[in-house]
């Protein structure tokens, strides 16, 4: 319906997206790995004895070309339809690592990075949600929408350097985690890595939790973050003790 909506009423002209990504990246921080390739640990030059705060990054391919013109199309036109159908290619390769892993749709949970609300009124979409609805159907997994956001700059206005201090204590736990769920993968999924420090600030909100509440109990279970595209760069800057 959406789609029918954005091509009637908003002029959308861009066909359906034509991706393949040629540079493989590492399946621990998601940076295009080239001729370094990725060593026996899984891990890359860029990412190799760094402490990230998930345990592995699933892209769909670096933030170029008709990848980066589909994610500015969601984000800035308001064009939801685009981000359900990026999130679809995202979730095609999540639900290639859950097969890989032995883990069921029933066990798993989409947990999108949330936008604050007069952020989302201005843009006129959510567009991390668009594409966590892309990945649920893609996946079969279910949208867990646990988090609230505080009002702040954005990220993309930011310094690299002020990235982390900027977002750290952004989110705050709000949900309660779903009954009769037994989950062993918990995926966070944003639009665009740049240097890492939102989806660390999600996942450092999820574990803090909420008092009161009866949130997830994240012990044992694997914690996967999974973003449309990687902008790179970023992987040095990760460390769950540092900066952005």
């Amino acid at each position: 319906m959406w789609g029918s909506c954005e091509r009637a009423w908003l002029g959308v002209t861009s066909g359906p997206i034509e991706h393949e990504d040629q540079t493989p990246g590492c399946p621990r921080c998601g940076e295009s790995v080239g001729e370094l390739g990725v060593g026996a640990d899984g891990s890359c030059p860029a990412c190799r004895d760094q402490p990230l705060a998930w345990e592995r990054l699933i892209r769909v391919g670096e933030y170029r070309g008709a990848l980066k013109q589909a994610v500015r199309e969601t984000k800035f036109r308001a064009f939801r339809a685009r981000g359900v159908e990026i999130g679809r290619l995202l979730g095609a390769n999540v639900a290639a690592a859950m097969a890989g892993a032995g883990i069921g749709a029933h066990e798993t949970l989409i947990v999108p990075v949330p936008m604050h609300w007069a952020t989302r009124v201005w843009r006129g979409v959510d567009h991390t949600l668009a594409i966590a609805r892309g990945v649920e159907r893609e996946t079969g997994a279910r949208v867990w929408r646990c988090l609230r956001r505080r009002w702040g700059p954005d990220q993309v206005g930011v310094p690299r350097s002020r990235r982390w201090a900027n977002i750290k204590d952004a989110f705050r736990a709000c949900g309660r985690a779903p009954r009769r769920v037994s989950v062993r993968a918990l995926v966070v999924v944003d639009d665009v890595k740049t240097t890492g420090s939102t989806l660390k600030a999600t996942i450092r909100a999820l574990k803090a939790g909420r008092s009161g509440e009866n949130v997830l109990l994240l012990e044992g279970v694997r914690i996967w973050a999974g973003v449309v595209a990687v902008a790179g760069g970023g992987a040095a800057r990760t460390r769950l003790g540092s900066g952005a």
